[in-house]
């Protein structure tokens, strides 16, 4: 006899939860054992109800799915959880894989695919694609990458600086950034000088352009 595919569905929407596990006991190796509407449910039913799949969504009323999966997984890090949401930005899939999520299907997808979907994983099978995982990986690093050069360009720069520098970006000329900043305009010229000499420029509308590049301002 096949053991039978214990499902928890996790979706506050009563009709998708509904539409959801007639489908699944559509199939004759599959069994709905609870239907959770929040984070706190799925927990708590994780735990008593054992199920060999959990089907999330990633969005639920008292926090994300990826949040829940986390503590699920805290409690059974061999829990095997898919992801069926509406939410398709790369954030949200990242978000669930390094949750733990061995899958992440679309609510737009044809629901034939949901079932053989539930016991590839159910098998052990990873349901996100390698090259998927790996542009998404790449994605990341590439931002963090950008996020650290940012703020060692803007290290460069103290505080007055980077000051005029977004006056600069405003458009404003030295007597207004004198009066905004309660200094001289001398002052605010020699400023602008040390900015043109880090920036490696040697006009205003350049040193704009390249702090903008930077992503100094």
């Amino acid at each position: 006899m096949i053991d039978r595919i214990r499902v928890l569905i996790v979706d506050d929407h009563p009709l998708v939860a509904d539409s959801l596990r007639r489908l699944l006991t559509s199939g004759t190796d599959c069994e709905v054992v609870g239907v959770a509407r929040t984070g706190a449910d799925a927990l708590r039913l994780a735990r008593e109800m054992k199920p060999s799949v959990i089907l999330m969504d990633y969005h639920l009323p008292d926090e994300s799915g990826a949040a829940t999966t986390a503590k699920i997984h805290a409690d059974n890090p061999q829990q095997v959880v898919v992801f069926l949401s509406s939410d398709d930005r790369d954030e949200s899939l990242f978000a669930a894989v390094e949750a733990g999520a061995a899958g992440y299907l679309s609510k737009g997808a044809d629901p034939a695919t949901i079932l053989p979907a539930i016991r590839r994983a159910a098998a052990g099978e990873m349901l996100v694609r390698g090259a998927d995982l790996a542009r998404l990986i790449a994605t990341r690093r590439g931002a963090a990458v950008a996020a650290a050069e940012q703020a060692r360009h803007r290290a460069a720069f103290s505080d007055r600086e980077m000051e005029i520098m977004r006056m600069l970006a405003d458009g404003e000329d030295t007597p207004q950034m004198a009066a905004g900043l309660f200094i001289e305009a001398g002052t605010v010229r020699w400023h602008i000088k040390n900015i043109l000499t880090k920036l490696g420029v040697h006009s205003r509308i350049a040193a704009v352009a390249e702090a903008a590049r930077q992503g100094v301002i």
